[in-house]
């Protein structure tokens, strides 16, 4: 901010004008401010992997350039193509004008397959990439190498290493493809989840506010570690840490708004509700644990939000999610639901590393909370939060934060081992069929009048069939 605030008064202010000094900008700064040091961060593993390390290798090469115009160039190269591909290229890529020739522009290109027709309805569309944009990390690569290849820039004392760099330029070609390849599904699955979100809206509208969908989202906060208003003795030893889940509702509802003219309508209005787990005897984050944790979810979603009919899971691809088991038992769960009026409809997951959810800045909101909590334990007398019971009484105390609920939930581990082990052959059959599918949907079913503690005994009667177009037949057969 110092920095900032100097070369803003250079540029802008007058010559006879005087600056505050540093110590006293400072003090301004914290009278202004909380003086809270808050950090929130956003690891992209895929574009450091990809793009960030392929562009520093790039200019660990330029700089071994010894003549100073030929490297800043190149260097300049380097900034423009970085900066386009992290901020412009996810919205070039999905370019596609009535006009435009280009075969990288419209997402048919990049997630068609090799040799396929891109798009019937344009008959002007070629296989030549004619865009400056889409061509320029090729070009870059390619007057890279040529400049290594050139003598005058190299002696032959250099031959071995520019050997290297010729290959290390070739691979980072390559990664800038994958990456470009990974914004691009990017992109299409946001347009995807932007059309759902769009539907949502209409059927909400033609079923006249009676038929509600939400969108799910879920993830696991980092686990929760023990703390304290006093340094503790477990500071200074390993800890084992608190299971923490998070669900965010997103969901529209009809409501009665007058326009400019004081008449009468109706609207939609988005409505946004969080929903806290804390796993009481288990930190395992498994498969088993998420089928117990969405029991729970739709139990107090049915409970406090009645009017929500059906519901969109979305996750990232971590293993508890994208499993077969998952796939299986929403259909379980679904058959249990079913008759008291609400479902899973669709369950999709994001792809990786795509962004950070709504959920990672609801943890650090709920960690300000927990802070604010610890702060005052001389009036609610807790000193230490270092149970799951005492981590949901934190979360709770005093109403807690505004639209959010806290679930304390206890995992009957065997007898959600008995059901594993009854989808376990349907589910090695699925590995066939399904190795990595982004978003699934689930049609209807019988429906079970009991719940998920009762529903053993009818699991024996069940026929699991796969159709020819490998739909998976789960519940459908279920003999009551």
């Amino acid at each position: 901010m110092w920095e900032s605030y100097l070369d803003k008064f250079h540029k802008d202010s007058n010559t006879n004008a005087s600056r505050i000094g540093r110590t006293s900008f400072h003090l301004l700064c914290k009278e202004l401010t909380s003086c809270d040091e808050l950090v929130l961060s956003s690891v992209d593993y895929v574009q450091a992997l990809l793009l960030t390390d392929s562009i520093e290798l790039l200019q660990d090469i330029v700089d071994k350039i010894k003549v100073p115009s030929v490297s800043t160039k190149f260097t300049q190269y380097l900034r423009s193509l970085n900066a386009f591909l992290k901020y412009q290229y996810p919205k070039h890529v999905i370019k596609n004008d009535t006009d435009d020739t280009c075969c990288t522009h419209g997402l048919e290109f990049a997630l068609g397959r090799p040799g396929s027709k891109y798009d019937d309805s344009k008959e002007t569309k070629t296989d030549t990439i004619n865009c400056h944009e889409c061509r320029f990390y090729s070009y870059v690569c390619n007057s890279l190498r040529s400049i290594l290849i050139d003598e005058q820039y190299f002696t032959q004392d250099d031959r071995a290493m520019v050997q290297d760099a010729i290959q290390a330029c070739n691979d980072c070609e390559s990664k800038i493809q994958m990456y470009m390849a990974h914004r691009a599904r990017c992109s299409n699955q946001n347009l995807a989840l932007e059309q759902t979100e769009h539907d949502m809206v209409k059927k909400l509208k033609e079923s006249n506010g009676q038929h509600v969908q939400a969108i799910m989202i879920a993830d696991f906060k980092m686990k929760f570690e023990p703390i304290s208003s006093r340094e503790t003795t477990l500071g200074h030893y390993g800890k084992r840490g608190i299971g923490w889940h998070g669900i965010h509702l997103t969901y529209y509802k009809l409501e009665q708004h007058a326009d400019e003219n004081g008449i009468s309508q109706q609207i939609p209005v988005k409505y946004a509700i969080y929903l806290d787990q804390i796993l009481e005897d288990s930190n395992r984050q498994d498969c088993l644990c998420v089928f117990s944790l969405l029991d729970a979810a739709l139990q107090q979603i049915k409970l406090n939000l009645p009017f929500i009919t059906e519901l969109i899971l979305q996750s990232d691809n971590a293993n508890c999610y994208q499993n077969n088991f998952i796939v299986c038992s929403i259909g379980l769960l679904n058959a249990c639901y079913e008759a008291r009026g609400l479902k899973i409809i669709q369950f999709i997951h994001t792809e990786t590393q795509d962004g950070k959810t709504v959920l990672d800045a609801h943890f650090a909101t709920c960690m300000r909370f927990l802070t604010h909590f610890m702060r005052t334990w001389y009036k609610n007398r807790v000193t230490t939060i270092n149970t799951p019971n005492g981590l949901g009484y934190a979360l709770a105390w005093k109403g807690g934060i505004p639209n959010v609920m806290v679930q304390v939930v206890k995992i009957n581990r065997h007898h959600v081992e008995k059901i594993f082990k009854k989808f376990q052959p349907i589910s090695n059959q699925l590995k066939k069929y399904f190795s990595r599918v982004n978003m699934k949907h689930f049609f209807g079913s019988t429906k079970i009048h009991t719940g998920i503690e009762n529903v053993l005994e009818q699991l024996n009667t069940v026929k699991f069939e796969i159709g020819s177009n490998h739909t998976l037949k789960l519940i459908k057969y279920l003999h009551l």
